[in-house]
């Protein structure tokens, strides 16, 4: 994962007008070169969808023990009767 790898993030670059980068653009591009026949813009569509769910992730990532609201759970009782 190069969001997570520092040796695999120096591969990736950002592509201009989004948030998604290289490395998204090529799981993409490999994922759509598989479809017989590829959909149309599935390599742009499909990268747009990639970043759009790592960016959710990202938001949602918070210590671990924070698990309600890393889950976006509300609690259902108080913290002393846990």
């Amino acid at each position: 994962n190069p969001s997570v790898d520092p040796m695999a993030q120096r591969n990736c670059t950002g592509i201009s007008g989004g948030n998604a980068n290289s490395c998204m653009e090529e799981a993409a591009s490999l994922f759509c070169s598989r479809l017989i026949p590829p959909p149309e813009n599935c390599v742009r569509d499909l990268t747009a969808h990639i970043a759009s769910q790592v960016q959710a992730v990202d938001q949602k990532r918070l210590d671990g023990k924070e698990t309600y609201s890393r889950l976006g759970l509300e609690m259902d009782a108080p913290g002393r009767s846990l």
